[in-house]
Parts: structure tokens; C-alpha cells; sequence
């Protein structure tokens, strides 16, 4: 019955307990997987068209995966791959489970397997996030309206950054805006990026959600390695040079108090 609970919680909402006709994965053939993702996916998708518009950013890697026309609202979010109502609790999990699950069958192949694959063709791109949670709102404001400031002087698209042996050059910096490409609207201030001419690149973004009360600062740190004997490096040791870009310019240890971030991802 977990997995029911489990299930029906994803896709028809809380009051749809036991809804499915799955009682256990044991007794669905792996194969079977993507045709069962699927049927749970229109469902879903049916009762979320039902409920209300689905406003979202056709922006995570996997979107291709789940963007079917079911409706005319429905499209993937950029970290949930689909968006529901708010009764839908710990989507993101459970959605990436189960698209894992559906690649694993149709490929016949491990995760292992699978993420290989992708780093020899496409290159493996390196993340991490570090969140200042329950930060002084008007101290969060203030440093962010600042950086922007920094990153959108004429002049600092010339600036170059050395970090040990790694020199990082700037080809860009803004304050990202979204347009949506079926209604035209624009979606503003989703985050200060700065570009460099390796495609390594630093984010910075302001919520309001988080832990506890007060304001969330999030720095994001990528970089792309498409070297096959470079593709199984650390995550800290590579990004550790744009952490400490990212430290420098916005200076946001001195600006809140904090001595570290409160989660790293």
C-alpha cells in the first residue's frame, strides 16, 4: 500500500489514496515501466487541467521527457519537471524516480551506464548550490541590488578573475528575464548571472523561501567538462575557483554575517 499512497499522492492528489491499480513495483515488469509512467502521467495531467492553468518554465534538462499536449496549459517546471496544485507534497523526488526509472527500461541500461553515456557525448557539467537561509530581508535586498549594480557596469564584462592557475574571463553578466514563447510574458529579475568565455558560469538569486523565517540567497556555480579524463573530478575541487569568484564579488559573508552557507548542494 506504500507505493499506492505514494502514487496516488503524485498524481490524483492526498484524497486519492489507493486510487491506482498498483500495489507494488515487484509485480510490474521493469519493461512495463514506461507505458505505467505514462497512463499516471495523463491522469495527472487530466486532473491538473481540471484544477487550475499551469504556469511554468520549459527550462529542466528533462523536460522533453514529460512535455506531452494534453492541454493546452500544461508544460514542465523548471525544477519539478511537471507543475500541479499545492496538494501535490515532494513532486521533485518522486518525478525524477520515475523518469529514472522509465530511461533505465527503455535503455536497458544502469544509472552508471546511462550518465556516462551523456558526459562521453555531451560533456559532464558540474554543479553547486549554496543557500544562506533566514538572511536579514533588507540585507539580502541591499546586496543583491548592489551586485547588480557591479555585474551590469559597462566595464565588467572585460574583468578577468585568477583563481590559483585558472584565469576566469567575464563574456557577460545580466539579471536573467524569461519570455514565454506561447503568451509573451515576461517573467523578470529570476536571477544575476555572469557568463564567462569558458561557459562557466555564477548565479545569484533572492526568495523568499527556505528554512525558517527571513530571506534566502542562492549562489550557483556550473561549469562544462567535455575532456572524458576530466569527467571524474570532485565536485568541490573543480567549482571551488567560481565559489570563491562568487565569495569575492558579492561579498555576501561580510554583508549577512554568515561565516558559511547554510546548505551546499
Amino acid at each position: 500500500m506504500a507505493i499506492n499512497r505514494i502514487l496516488g499522492d503524485l498524481f490524483l492528489g492526498e484524497y486519492f489514496y489507493g486510487a491506482l491499480p498498483i500495489c507494488t513495483l515487484s509485480i510490474v515488469p521493469l519493461i512495463k515501466i514506461p507505458l505505467v509512467v505514462l497512463l499516471l502521467f495523463i491522469l495527472r495531467a487530466t486532473y491538473v487541467c481540471r484544477i487550475r492553468p499551469v504556469c511554468s518554465y520549459p527550462s529542466h534538462p528533462l523536460s522533453f521527457l514529460l512535455c506531452f499536449p494534453l492541454c493546452p496549459s500544461l508544460s514542465p517546471l523548471q525544477l519539478t519537471l511537471v507543475s500541479g496544485s499545492d496538494h501535490i507534497r515532494e513532486k521533485d523526488g518522486l518525478w525524477s524516480v520515475l523518469v529514472w526509472l522509465s530511461m533505465m527500461a527503455a535503455r536497458k541500461q544502469g544509472v552508471d551506464e546511462i550518465v556516462k553515456d551523456h558526459w562521453a557525448k555531451l560533456g559532464r557539467n558540474y554543479f553547486c548550490r549554496f543557500d544562506y537561509e533566514g538572511v536579514d530581508p533588507r540585507a539580502a535586498f541591499y546586496l543583491m541590488r548592489d551586485l547588480e549594480g557591479v555585474i551590469t557596469d559597462k566595464a565588467f564584462p572585460s574583468q578577468k578573475f585568477a583563481v590559483g592557475n585558472t584565469v576566469y574571463s567575464v563574456e557577460r553578466a545580466d539579471n536573467f528575464e524569461y519570455v514565454d514563447p506561447v503568451d509573451g510574458t515576461v517573467v523578470r529579475n529570476q536571477g544575476l548571472r555572469i557568463i564567462f568565455t569558458d561557459a562557466s558560469r555564477l548565479v545569484f538569486r533572492l526568495s523568499g523561501s527556505g528554512g525558517g523565517a527571513g530571506a534566502t540567497v542562492r549562489i550557483y556555480a556550473e561549469s562544462l567538462e567535455r575532456d572524458p579524463e576530466r569527467q571524474n573530478r570532485e565536485t568541490q575541487a573543480v567549482l571551488g575557483p567560481l565559489i570563491a569568484i562568487a565569495l569575492k564579488i558579492s561579498d555576501i559573508h561580510e554583508r549577512t554575517g554568515r561565516r558559511s552557507p547554510t546548505v551546499i548542494t
